[in-house]
């Protein structure tokens, strides 16, 4: 008998349906309230660190899939947005005690 090596994305590790439910504690059916909860706690977030009254708009597309939140924040740096999307780097923001 031959062994055959063969190679599979880690990234199926984190991102498949069992997963991301463990990881967030939700059903899939619930993943779009999920996801818009936490894109407005981290508008939230954002415009209290910088003592900036919030200002959060949210758009909802039931056509394409699509949910937009948008906030008056400062934004995330360029480095936390590349870090995100660097698969082997894990980033998080530390709040503050």
């Amino acid at each position: 008998m031959q062994r055959l090596a063969f190679r599979t994305s880690r990234l199926s590790d984190f991102c498949g349906v069992d997963e991301l439910t463990k990881q967030c504690g939700h059903a899939p059916e619930e993943w779009p309230l999920v996801i818009l909860k936490e894109l407005v706690d981290n508008g939230l977030d954002s415009c209290e660190e910088t003592d900036v009254a919030p200002e959060i708009k949210i758009a909802v597309s039931t056509e394409c899939c699509e949910i937009t939140v948008s906030d008056n924040g400062p934004g995330l740096p360029t480095e936390t947005i590349t870090d995100v999307l660097d698969f082997p780097c894990a980033s998080q923001v530390a709040k503050p005690m």
